[in-house]
């Protein structure tokens, strides 16, 4: 709308939407919540799992640096696998809603899918689970894949293990499930060497509320955050470091 004066307020478009809910749970809720379950017999945790359960609870210190760590990508495995497909602990009914892991570059996804493949039966994650890798440098069929609708996928849920590519370039409606490492990879400059290198970070807690919003899109869902609670409130970034901030002013500008 044309402005008549320069003291006219700017006009506020107000867009009627539904939010649906989005439960948070941080990887110390987890933890407590998995043993619990193991101690009545629910869940089966081997000794080498209550090991890396202990150590992503206790070495949370260590998280100041940014990094995949195998206690993580455990934790993450036994909420997909145990709590969500084997047990059905949130009582969907119906057909079998999608889950949406965030991991920061193309070599951790396949590094996370083989993972799951030394805890779990082949046979069994092929008949229940379709891992799906979504990364910008896949081609378009591969892509294609974690569009496929869920009454199409024959009794199996599709897990999708993707960069932040799924935090807002593109939107996959039938996630119910979103499980957030919480890190990404930038671009940063050294103004000492010149050169820029992709570096491993910390996303931050907007970033995280971004990809909490991907379970929430058509109904209720759920996040589950690979951090504290305390170490994501007091320790994660607000928000992301500007681009102008981080890399080279002629390439910003060109």
């Amino acid at each position: 709308m044309p402005i008549k004066k320069a003291e006219d307020p700017a006009d506020v478009v107000v867009i009627n939407a539904r939010c649906f809910k989005v439960t948070e749970f941080y990887i110390d809720d987890m933890i407590e919540n998995l043993l619990k379950e193991a101690s009545k017999n629910r869940i089966t945790l081997s000794a080498q799992d209550r090991d890396l359960l202990l150590e992503a609870k206790e070495t949370q210190s260590s998280y100041i640096k940014a990094n995949v760590k195998e206690s993580a990508m455990r934790t993450a495995t036994i909420v997909i696998c145990d709590v969500i497909e084997k047990l059905n602990s949130f009582a969907e009914e119906g057909e079998k809603a999608s889950i949406l892991v965030f991991l920061p570059g193309l070599a951790e996804i396949f590094q996370f899918i083989e993972y799951m493949s030394e805890f779990y039966d082949k046979l069994w994650l092929k008949q229940n689970l379709e891992l799906i890798p979504l990364h910008s440098s896949l081609n378009e069929e591969e892509q294609d894949r974690a569009f496929k609708k869920v009454d199409r996928m024959e009794g199996r849920r599709k897990v999708i293990v993707s960069t932040n590519l799924a935090e807002s370039s593109i939107t996959i409606p039938d996630v119910k499930y979103v499980i957030d490492f919480m890190l990404t990879k930038e671009v940063h400059y050294d103004p000492a060497s010149r050169s820029e290198s992709l570096q491993l970070t910390w996303c931050s807690r907007a970033n995280a509320t971004q990809r909490a919003g991907r379970a929430g899109r058509v109904s209720d869902g759920f996040t589950f955050r690979m951090v504290t609670k305390q170490f994501y409130k007091n320790s994660m970034p607000a928000y992301p470091m500007p681009e102008m901030q981080r890399c080279p002013l002629e390439k910003l500008i060109l």
